[in-house]
């Protein structure tokens, strides 16, 4: 009696005879179907697999069969392990870009030459632009005269959505108000009448 294999996490090793075969055109495309929305009989009906008039629990039965095919179920493992990274490392980088946002500090982008000098806007190269909404050299008129000079405009991101989304993946605040209300029961025995 062959017996099922009981962690269904294993992955499937090839044995010397086993040799992955390239897959089908429709076989890809079942594949594709099948880790979008992780329902077998719709991969089969969505790939060209089946014939025209094929019922949907012949469609189930035969996209059981084809995930149990060495080369699918190995194709299917491998698209998986890609979501899995690709999600990851989206993940990160949307905290990375969360982190550049929340903790952006205007000292970092400009800088006060002294001596009466405006703020100057450092270089490109040298700062985190992430944080930076916008930059625009504005006209202005600085005497009587109507000399116009122009200084620039920096205008960051706002940072505290960037800290609420950060504070809430770091589950630092709880979405539940406290409860400060204190009960206290007095038995009629132990109360007294001064």
């Amino acid at each position: 009696m062959r017996r099922g294999n009981p962690n269904p996490t294993h992955r499937h090793k090839l044995t010397k005879g086993d040799k992955l075969k390239k897959l089908s055109k429709k076989e890809q495309k079942f594949v594709l179907e099948y880790t979008t929305h992780w329902n077998a009989t719709q991969a089969m009906l969505n790939s060209g697999l089946c014939r025209e008039g094929t019922t949907r629990g012949s469609a189930a039965a035969m996209g059981c069969t084809l995930l149990k095919k060495v080369n699918v179920k190995a194709e299917v493992e491998r698209v998986v392990d890609q979501i899995i990274k690709d999600k990851e490392a989206l993940r990160a980088r949307v905290i990375e870009e969360y982190r550049a946002l929340a903790f952006s500090d205007i000292k970092e982008i400009v800088e006060y030459r002294g001596n009466g000098s405006p703020l100057a806007v450092r270089d490109l190269e040298e700062i985190d632009s992430r944080a930076i909404q916008s930059i625009e050299r504005v006209p202005v008129v600085t005497n009587s005269q109507g000399v116009i000079d122009h200084v620039v405009r920096v205008k960051l991101h706002e940072k505290k959505g960037a800290l609420d989304s950060l504070s809430k993946y770091l589950g630092m605040f709880s979405d539940q108000p406290s409860n400060t209300e204190i009960h206290i029961h007095i038995d009629e025995r132990d109360a007294k009448l001064v």
